[in-house]
């Protein structure tokens, strides 16, 4: 590795790169940082209850459109199934999101 002094100026203040400044892989930016963990693990929570939302609406809709094709009743099995479905994902949507107040 070059020495500080031989570092394309973009590199040179960058910790770790032998100048003895050297901090944990905590208090860096970026994957290992505690911040960007927290944020991840956030994002990742919000992504999982957003997909479940999309997933009953969807899974609800397909048993409405077989239920229609058993009952040939169309298209209100379908209807009240995917009404049925966002209101399922929208309770259980809300009941994951934080409520603001803390412990």
């Amino acid at each position: 590795m070059k020495p500080n002094d031989e570092l394309p100026s973009e590199h040179r203040d960058l910790p770790g790169r032998g100048d003895g400044d050297s901090k944990p892989a905590s208090e860096l930016p970026g994957p290992l940082s505690e911040n960007w963990t927290r944020s991840t693990v956030e994002n990742s929570r919000h992504s999982a209850a957003g997909m479940q939302f999309g997933l009953t609406i969807v899974v609800f809709a397909g048993g409405g459109y077989f239920l229609d094709r058993w009952l040939d009743s169309s298209p209100w099995c379908l209807l009240a199934a995917v009404a049925l479905g966002f209101a399922g994902g929208l309770y259980s949507l809300l009941r994951q999101m934080p409520t603001g107040r803390t412990k």
